[in-house]
C-alpha cells in the first residue's frame, strides 16, 4: 500500500478513537446551574458491559440498554434528595410516592430553579 493511503489510514483511525473518547467524556460534564446537585453518574465505557447482561426500555422511537443496581445493599440510604429538573412534569407528589414505594423514606422531592437557556 502506498505510504499516503496508510498515513490516511492511521488518521481515520486516530480519528475515530478521538471521537469515541469525546463521546464518553460527555457523561462527565455537567452544567455550573446543577451544580448543587452532587449527583452521581455511573458510566460504562463503549463495549464494557455485554449486551447480554442488559435489561432493555424503549425511549420515543430508540430501544436503550440499561443495567440495574440494588441500592437497597447500600450503607445508609443511598437516595436523600430528588431535585426535579426545568422540563419534568411529573407532579412532587408523584416522585415522593414512588421512592416510598420503593423503600426510600423521607426524601426531599423539590423542582430545580435552574433554566436551560
Amino acid at each position: 500500500m502506498p505510504p499516503e493511503v496508510l498515513d490516511l489510514m492511521r488518521a481515520k483511525s486516530a480519528a475515530w478513537i478521538a471521537m469515541i473518547h469525546l463521546l464518553n467524556a460527555q457523561y462527565l460534564l455537567k452544567g455550573e446551574a446543577f451544580s448543587e446537585e452532587q449527583e452521581w453518574r455511573l458510566h460504562c465505557g463503549l463495549g464494557a458491559i455485554k449486551l447480554s447482561t442488559c435489561k432493555f426500555r424503549a425511549r420515543g422511537p430508540a430501544v436503550v440498554p440499561y443495567l440495574e443496581l440494588e441500592l437497597s445493599k447500600l450503607q445508609g440510604q443511598p437516595i436523600s434528595e430528588v431535585v426535579l429538573g426545568p422540563k419534568n412534569p411529573t407532579p412532587v407528589h408523584v416522585v415522593r410516592a414512588m421512592l416510598v414505594s420503593f423503600g426510600f423514606q423521607g426524601v426531599a422531592v423539590t423542582r430545580s430553579s435552574a433554566t436551560y437557556c
